[in-house]
Parts: C-alpha cells; structure tokens; sequence
C-alpha cells in the first residue's frame, strides 16, 4: 500500500491523465498547426508543470530524476535565449514563438521522466495510445475515401495540400502515425497480456501501418519500413522464435494486402515518379543544399530560430511560385537557423538518444516484461529521425510534443525510481535518494 495521502495520489493521477489529455489534443487540432492550438499546447504544458510544483510541496521533496538529455535540451534552449536578448534574429518575432513552442517540448520532456517513472503509467499510455492510434487511423482511412480533401468533412484547407487525418499533409499524419504504431506492436508482442488484448493491439497496429501507407508518404513510407527492419533485426539477434518473427512480417504483409485492396495503383503512381535531377534542381534535395549554404552565411548562431521560411526566397537557387515553409529536412534546417552551436545540441541529443536505445535493447529479454514501453517509444523516434530528413515534421507541434515525450520514455533509466517509498523529511533521505535526487 501507498504511504501518500490520498490528495497526492490524486493529484498524481490528474498529471498523468492531464498529460496523456494534451498529447491527445495535439493531434487532433489539425496537428496543432493554429496559434490557437499551438496556445492550448503552451498553456496546458506550463499548468502541467504548476501541478507537477504543488504535488511536490505536498510531499514536502523535490524529486527530480536526472538525465543527459536535460543538458542538450538547455543548450539549445540557451542558443534561442541568446538569438532574442542580443538581437541576434532575422525576424525577432518568429524567434520569440517558436522559442515559446520549444519551452513547451522542454516542459513535456521533464514531465514525461517524472511521470512515467511508474511503470504502471506507461502500461498506461502505451494502451492508450495504442488505442487512440487505432482510431485515428481509420478515422483518416474512413476520411481519404470520402472527404475529398477536406478535413472532418467541414474544413477545407487554405493552400492546397495532400491531407489526411487530422492532419493539413499526409506526410504529418504518417510522421505521428509512425510514433504511436509501435506502440501497439509491441503491446501484442508483449508477454503476459490476454489473448484478447493481444489480437485487438496487432491489428491496431496492422490499421496504423496500412493508414502509414496509404497516405502515400513516401519518406513516412519508407520510415515505417526501417522501423519494421530494426525490430525484426532486434528479434533475430535476440534469437526469437519462429513465431515472433513471422509476426513482423505479418504486420507489414496484412498491411500491404490492404494497400493493395484499397487501390495499390493510386498509391504507387506517388511513389514512382520520384526522379533526382529533379529533387536536386527544384525538390527538397535543392532546398536542403539552400539550407545548408544559408546556414555556412552565420556559422555560429544561425539567423534565428523559425526564420528559414523569411529568409529562404532571398537566397533560393531555383524559381518558384510556391511558398517554401520549411526547409524539409529537420537537420538542415536547425543548421541554417541556429548555426554550429544548435547544430551542436541537436547532435548531441540525437546521439544520447541512439545511445541510450541501444543500450535498452541489448539488456536481453526485452520481450518477457509486460509491456516493453521504452522499446516501444525508441522504435517510434527512430523512424521520425530517418522521416526528419525528407520533411519537417518536427516543426509540426503535435509531432514534436509526441517525440519528445517518447525520448523521455526511451531514455528513462533502467531502474525505477519509486518517489513513493522516500520519506517526506530532508534529513531521513537515504544514500541512494542523494544520488537519484535534489532535496527541495
């Protein structure tokens, strides 16, 4: 039984639902692409964070679980601080924004590894999203075959676009999609779950994949199949089974049988065309080498965080009459607006990531826990940093909050970190507490 008063538990439950509460909202809010939503997001984070405060002076302790992650996270973080306080933007505003939006990730990044410290909590959101995953994606399949274009049947977007889902771009939609399947996958994988929640979470996951796939993203496309590759590698490493193998495979193959049911010819005319003179003349591969020669202009800090889109038509190599939005390659982008010093933090972030997921899966027996959620979560950001490179999905805000709750879930550390069982006095903290934890 729980020493914590019951005030305190429910308070903790409150930030667990009203997390999952947000992330769920991101979506939805066609993706969070409206300042309205993108406020909704901001504002709900920091009050997340406020309730987070006061369950904490309830216990009277500061528990807070430390991470390597935290430090790139700050660093870039600094690098946008120092952009606005020495005028350092090419377009101040869009700076002051988007560094507002980040703020938000950085809160949602901490609330995660406070959060889900529980393994409770994240046999939680893993069944949670499992099951909202499902229903967006027939939700979007339901939509693509009758909604000509429109989102929820009402809204026509305001330049044209590809949409599906919720979502104004399909390659959006398959960027979130291609975080939340795994999460399905692995909960059927999973080793002591009823049959009945197996079956129902593989062919959740089975829907997501097949929806990845007919939205015709082509960079989602192929995310999905690394991501399909990486566990099934995993598996073989690991010396699974028959059976476990043969269930990736069937994932992938029930998916593609729909595909092919669904108009496997409609689909492929999108993937067939894709030609790279083109793509290095007047595609995303020319834009991405126009980021990168922005970017080499001011090496150090960039030209502001959210400038690209401002700056962009003035050093374009080619002509167009279309707006360019974003850089379409994460990467480039983050070089072109924050310089070798963001560049720096985002590596280094990427790299702990890759490091801490490899670690977490060459532990062994990843496949008999109840439910494998930091797998699960590393399987999702894996496949939107191989999407990052072809589109910008991490400057979608409902995508971004999404990845980085998932790093924070893919990086927690092995151990759990029971903030239950501390005493609620500074001086009955014990020698492991000390080194976990920073006493308030």
């Amino acid at each position: 039984m729980s020493s914590e008063p019951d005030h305190v538990q429910k308070m903790e439950k409150l930030l667990f639902a009203g997390l999952c509460a947000l992330l769920a909202f991101a979506p939805l809010a066609f993706g969070t692409a409206d300042p309205w939503s993108k406020a909704v997001l901001e504002a709900g984070s920091a009050c997340l964070v406020i309730l987070w405060c006061v369950i904490q002076s309830a216990k009277k302790l500061i528990v807070l679980q430390w991470t390597w992650m935290f430090a790139p996270i700050l660093l870039f973080g600094a690098v946008a601080l120092v952009q606005i306080v020495f005028g350092l933007s090419a377009r101040m505003q869009s700076t002051h924004d988007e560094t507002i939006l980040y703020c938000a990730y950085a809160m949602l990044f901490f609330l995660a590894t406070a959060v889900f410290q529980s393994e409770r909590n994240q046999r939680k959101f893993v069944m949670i999203f499992s099951a909202l995953g499902f229903l967006i994606a027939m939700f979007g399949i339901i939509q693509h075959m009758t909604s000509h274009g429109v989102l929820y049947w009402y809204r026509q977007p305001r330049q044209e676009s590809s949409v599906f889902g919720p979502f104004f771009n399909h390659n959006h939609y398959a960027g979130w999609m291609e975080m939340v399947w795994p999460l399905a996958l692995i909960l059927a994988l999973s080793e002591g779950q009823k049959t009945g929640v197996r079956m129902m979470a593989g062919f959740a996951a089975v829907v997501m994949g097949f929806s990845i796939l007919l939205s015709s993203s082509r960079a989602g496309s192929a995310s999905f199949v690394t991501q399909m590759l990486f566990l099934g590698t995993l598996s073989l490493a690991q010396r699974k089974s028959k059976q476990m193998r043969w269930a990736f495979a069937s994932v992938f193959l029930a998916s593609a049988m729909f595909l092919y049911w669904f108009g496997f010819s409609s689909v492929w005319d999108r993937y067939s065309p894709v030609q790279v003179n083109t793509e290095l003349t007047t595609g995303r591969l020319a834009i991405t080498q126009d980021a990168l020669h922005i970017g080499a202009m001011k090496p150090i800090l960039g030209w502001g965080l959210g400038t690209f889109p401002y700056i962009y038509p003035e050093y374009r190599s080619f002509y167009t009459n279309l707006f360019v939005n974003q850089a379409h390659n994460d990467y480039a982008q983050i070089w072109a607006e924050t310089g070798a010093a963001g560049t720096i933090a985002m590596v280094w972030f990427v790299f702990l990531l890759l490091r801490a997921g490899m670690r977490g899966v060459r532990r062994g027996a990843i496949w008999k826990q109840n439910v494998n959620a930091r797998l699960a979560a590393f399987t999702g950001c894996l496949g939107i940093l191989v999407h990052s490179f072809a589109d910008f999905n991490l400057h979608i805000a409902a995508n971004a909050a999404m990845f980085y709750v998932l790093c924070a879930i893919a990086t927690l550390p092995k151990t759990e970190v029971n903030v239950k069982e501390f005493p609620a006095r500074h001086h009955e903290l014990n020698d492991e507490l000390m080194e976990t934890s920073v006493p308030g």
